[in-house]
């Protein structure tokens, strides 16, 4: 799964994990990504990081077991890195 609140940075995202053969949900907000956990599950989640810090997204350990985080890796990751990405995948094509 995929957090990040700027509509046009998540479609960016997107294209950019799919192209790199994933499948890939998307949601906006913290909210959002507490609610398909409980529904679906994820192998990862990528929360762009001002989102993590905005989104009152600071779960316990205990809130962690208990809305299905167990076994899931969650990673923050900087608008940077997804620019260094998107970069790397047009040299490749």
């Amino acid at each position: 799964m995929l957090v990040d609140d700027n509509r046009l940075n998540l479609r960016v995202e997107k294209e950019i994990l799919e192209k790199a053969g994933l499948y890939v949900d998307t949601v906006q907000n913290g909210q959002e990504a507490l609610f398909m956990i409980k529904e679906t599950k994820y192998d990862l989640i990528l929360f762009e990081y001002s989102e993590l810090k905005t989104a009152y997204f600071t779960p316990t350990p205990t809130d962690m077991l208990n809305d299905g985080f167990l076994g899931v890796s969650v990673i923050t990751i900087g608008m940077m890195i997804w620019l260094f990405l998107l970069i790397i995948g047009k040299k490749k094509n």
